[in-house]
């Protein structure tokens, strides 16, 4: 048998070695879950985002989830659906159906997307302070993309 000293260096070899073909757990949705679609402010006109985003000077960005990935949304809301038809033959050709509208069987694979649509949630007061003459000082909470979109950061 060997020292102790070897016994305890190949032990700790092996847990090393071991560790580095365990490949860890994400718990973030895969890309294979997400629809991003892009909407022209200003003609309306979609189109499905390969990175996940839009430009968001010109384009209003909606995530959409596999159902029962998504997110609950707040309350009152309610969850919408969308069709995206996948060729058979060009993996990435993929088109929006038209609402009430399915995918070609022969030539397309159909996948539904959901998302909630409703009111956005209740901002958060940090304090309410009585001020003069019936006016009142109301500090909110300012979410860092709100912030980022107003302020320029170095």
């Amino acid at each position: 048998m060997g020292s102790p000293l070897k016994i305890v260096v190949r032990i700790l070899l092996c847990s090393l070695f071991s560790s580095i073909f365990i490949a860890p757990v994400s718990k973030a949705v895969s890309d294979t879950t997400l629809l991003t679609i892009c909407t022209s402010l200003r003609t309306n006109y979609q189109y499905i985002s390969a990175s996940g985003k839009c430009n968001e000077r010109i384009h209003e960005k909606s995530t959409w989830y596999e159902p029962g990935m998504g997110p609950s949304g707040t309350s009152g809301s309610k969850t919408v659906s969308i069709t995206l038809c996948t060729s058979k033959s060009r993996s990435n050709l993929r088109i929006l159906a038209k609402e009430g509208r399915s995918c070609n069987r022969n030539s397309q694979t159909q996948s539904i997307f959901q998302r909630p649509l409703g009111p956005p949630s209740a901002p958060e007061l940090i304090s309410v302070i009585a001020d003069t003459l019936g006016t009142a000082i109301i500090t909110m909470k300012c979410s860092i993309r709100r912030w980022r979109s107003t302020h320029q950061i170095l």
